[in-house]
């Protein structure tokens, strides 16, 4: 017990030394951050409440001395008494850092007080109605927005409980005065003492929200800068991994084309899958970064859903061949969307690759598209291994695992959260669906640009392009 209460000092006697000896720049902010607490330390609220506790105790000061000299007993005590307890509140903030409870304690003994000087100090006749608009405009300056209405409502109802009582008995109010003059006196006193803590409060406040803001774009600048430096480095990064990966595919895919001495096509086209797995998976994951530092820039434009999923399907042909799958594209040459042409095409490529990594060899994929209620929708299904019922809960998030396709190539997942990111953000949807005869289906839905075309519920079978 003994070894506790010398913690106790200890740690008291060190909070104090702190106080008093923590270096500042200028003397004023030197003063006012040791009574307030500097802002790295304290909360805005916890400041406000420590300088509004330094007021309070300073206008009880000069009340209770203006009591003493009217020779006014009462409310001197009174006035004593709430003094101790500001001080005590005080400490409870500045030094235990809480002044939640701080503030409505505050509030709490506020209105006792304020009621026994009312009842002590004249009623209506004294100065104590003065008293409770400082109370007010003290608590609600403490205290969070949501309990502003409460106090209101204690407020009111504690004054007019006062108001009703003196007038049915003003017989039991104390007349504390013994001539006009110390009324008139008194009265005076305490309204020029509460103007001048409203101004000293309000002046506070404000000097207190200025120093926020001013923190906060000092911040905000910093943030600038080094959200700019980060960006730089992750581009120069970027350009060095994916450069030398776009050399390397390039190589493997001529190789393939002109086999040399000792080919290897088993090994080959295994190194060429990994390869194009890794450039692939670094591209969703810059292209993911990037929108997420800084936001990748949009441009809603009409876009030609025919000719994008016929380039996208160009780019897969070589992976298509790889597992001789075969892709058939129904989509009607004459459907324009309204999308970001770039956004739109990442969308379609990471299914349409998705759809072959999980696919067996020599499967079919269909890219299907319709329309409806200014809406196109297009669909790729497989016949691959389909997605299992917690994998589904998990799509289209940053907590899908990895897993592996039909020849072990490896899907981080990533590729779905991006385009899950780029639909929204193109006023779109995707969604996932099980396929009636097993793999997957995966639907996205962008609104249409000419709204003239008749509207079909199911794919338009205009053109049919396969991939061997």
């Amino acid at each position: 017990m003994t070894v506790s209460k010398n913690a106790w000092y200890t740690k008291q006697k060190r909070s104090f030394r702190n106080f008093f000896s923590t270096p500042h720049k200028s003397a004023e902010s030197s003063w006012l951050e040791r009574l307030t607490g500097s802002v790295s330390s304290f909360s805005m609220e916890n400041k406000i409440f420590n300088g509004v506790s330094i007021v309070s105790l300073a206008g009880l000061f000069l009340f209770t001395l203006f009591n003493i000299m009217m020779e006014l007993p009462v409310p001197a005590l009174i006035m004593g008494v709430v003094m101790l307890v500001q001080v005590w509140l005080y400490y409870l903030s500045r030094f235990k850092k809480k002044p939640g409870i701080s503030a409505v304690i505050f509030g709490i003994i506020g209105q006792i007080c304020l009621g026994a000087n009312f009842y002590y100090n004249s009623g209506l006749h004294g100065p104590t109605l003065f008293g409770f608009f400082l109370t007010f405009q003290l608590v609600i300056s403490v205290t969070p927005k949501k309990q502003h209405l409460y106090w209101l409502l204690i407020h009111i109802l504690v004054v007019s409980s006062l108001l009703i009582f003196q007038y049915a008995r003003p017989d039991l109010i104390y007349y504390s005065y013994a001539t006009r003059k110390d009324q008139y006196l008194d009265m005076l006193f305490t309204y020029v003492a509460i103007l001048a803590s409203i101004f000293w409060i309000t002046g506070y406040l404000k000097y207190s929200y200025e120093n926020q803001r001013h923190l906060i774009e000092s911040q905000n600048e910093k943030l600038e800068k080094l959200n700019a430096e980060k960006n730089k480095i992750f581009s120069i990064v970027a350009h060095d991994l994916r450069s030398p990966l776009a050399t390397i595919q390039g190589y493997l895919e001529m190789i393939m084309y002109f086999p040399e001495e000792g080919y290897n096509a088993n090994h080959h086209a295994r190194l060429l899958d990994l390869t194009k797995g890794t450039s692939d998976m670094l591209a969703n994951l810059l292209l993911w970064s990037k929108s997420q530092m800084e936001g990748e820039p949009i441009c809603i434009r009409e876009v030609n859903l025919y000719q994008l999923v016929a380039s996208v399907l160009a780019v897969q042909d070589n992976l298509a061949r790889g597992k001789q799958i075969t892709i058939h594209s129904v989509i009607d040459p004459e459907y324009m969307v309204l999308a970001d042409r770039e956004m739109l095409s990442l969308v379609i490529r990471n299914l349409i690759n998705n759809a072959i990594k999980f696919s067996p060899q020599g499967s079919t994929i269909k890219v299907e598209s319709s329309l409806k209620k200014g809406v196109v929708y297009c669909s790729i299904t497989d016949e691959g291994v389909g997605i299992t019922p917690v994998q589904q809960e998990q799509l289209f998030s940053l907590k899908t695992t990895s897993s592996y396709g039909t020849n072990n190539e490896k899907g981080t997942g990533l590729g779905l959260v991006l385009c899950k990111e780029f639909m929204e953000r193109m006023n779109g949807v995707i969604w996932y669906e099980k396929g009636t005869t097993g793999g997957s289906v995966f639907t996205i839905s962008i609104p249409v640009a000419n709204t003239e075309i008749p509207e079909t519920n199911v794919a338009v079978s205009i053109t049919k392009k396969s991939f061997v």
